[in-house]
């Protein structure tokens, strides 16, 4: 079949939903002729036609409504024109994955297909003043002509959301959780097809010969530094659990420069100078030493639809402690890393704290956790299994 592939983002070097743009494109490319659409900065596999269309300044981990409303205006007409020289017989829109994000392909004339899609549920309302701590722009802001643009892109993509054509329009709705399954309306349940979202390069992202048991417990955070991803509640549990244990925690990552300085200084406050290292983010590639060097990968997210950085701290036979939500619950089995409830802020912050102490205090009980967390993502997150998933799918639209 002759298949039109729409990323906003794909490029495998920047992992995340860029780098499952690619991997659908690549196991699309095996049997089927492929064109993309995608933004740049991108990359393609080889023989794949590529065109590139801006969506501007654009994070491609958190896709927000002017940058995908820029990119779709512009696609629509590309795709046309593409179109009209030789007709397409599948039109499939793969990134960005949020359930909530409308397209405008469906006009096309070729059947649509969607996904693999992810939602999450919100977390408890006594979460909300940890999602909240970016402060609010000034009570002048709106008149700023950016916010205005940012205002008017988010009802207008609200409003096509809460019409919902990409997902009444589609032959089929490939969702990569259950989460993202139930999101969907009871009235498209049928056309849904369940598929791994992700999988992991596991020849690449293979554990140590060896980890240290001696010194300082070494934790791990990876991501970016937003207010969703629940670094400062991983910080405050650090704080408990450090008057039990020696530890260590790295923060990989980068975000708002004023988040970022709030947790620092929260860091500073919790008097955890000596204990928190902060770091820039770093290309996947050099994460790999971090994920072998280290003793436990802490995923503390309010809300992830999924987790790349854990998938490969994983495939790195990492202990894993995560928030029992949304992606992480499904991607962590109950026998292969600890997952934290999440009822409130304090039973939270409790129960990741001894978690951690747990941890830090049973060598042999990580390193058990590690293999079997390593032998869940060779059994469960291969791309070689995935890409048989995506083509079976075709071979029945």
């Amino acid at each position: 079949m002759r298949v039109l592939l729409s990323a906003l983002s794909c490029n495998p070097r920047h992992g995340s939903e860029a780098l499952v743009g690619y991997k659908y494109a690549e196991a699309l490319a095996k049997q089927h002729s492929l064109t993309v659409i995608a933004s740049p900065p991108t990359e393609v596999p080889s023989g794949v036609a590529l065109y590139a269309v801006s969506a501007g300044r654009c994070n491609f981990n958190e896709v927000t409504p002017a940058p995908l409303l820029r990119f779709e205006i512009k696609q629509l007409p590309m795709a046309w024109w593409l179109d009209r020289r030789k007709p397409f017989d599948v039109v499939h829109r793969v990134t960005p994955s949020s359930i909530g994000n409308a397209s405008f392909l469906p006009a096309m004339r070729a059947p649509f297909v969607i996904g693999p899609l992810l939602a999450a549920d919100r977390p408890p309302e006594s979460f909300d003043s940890y999602l909240n701590r970016i402060p609010p722009a000034s009570r002048f802001g709106w008149l700023q002509p950016e916010r205005i643009v940012k205002g008017l892109a988010s009802r207008f993509c609200g409003r096509l959301s809460r019409q919902g054509m990409h997902l009444r329009k589609a032959r089929k709705i490939l969702v990569g959780t259950e989460v993202a399954q139930r999101h969907v309306p009871a009235g498209f349940q049928g056309k849904c097809e369940p598929i791994t979202y992700a999988g992991v390069e596991h020849d690449f992202f293979v554990p140590p010969a060896a980890r240290t048991t001696g010194g300082r417990t070494t934790l791990l955070y990876a991501g970016r530094i937003v207010p969703y991803k629940g670094l400062e509640l991983l910080l405050r549990a650090v704080a408990v659990a450090a008057q039990k244990s020696a530890l260590h925690l790295r923060v990989i990552g980068s975000g708002p420069p004023v988040y970022v300085n709030f947790c620092q200084r929260l860091a500073a406050d919790l008097n955890l100078g000596k204990v928190v290292e902060f770091t820039e983010a770093l290309p996947r590639h050099e994460l790999l030493g971090l994920y072998q060097q280290s003793d436990i990968f802490c995923f503390p997210t309010l809300a992830d639809t999924y987790g790349i950085a854990l998938l490969e701290a994983m495939s790195c036979g990492c202990v894993v402690i995560v928030s029992d939500v949304a992606g992480p619950r499904e991607i962590v089995a109950d026998s292969v890393g600890i997952k934290v409830p999440m009822r409130d802020p304090e039973q939270y912050i409790h129960d990741y704290a001894e978690a951690i102490v747990t941890l830090a205090a049973d060598a042999r009980l990580r390193l058990t956790l590690g293999e079997r967390a390593r032998r869940q993502i060779l059994e469960h997150h291969d791309w070689d299994a995935i890409t048989r998933q995506v083509l079976c799918i075709y071979d029945h639209l």
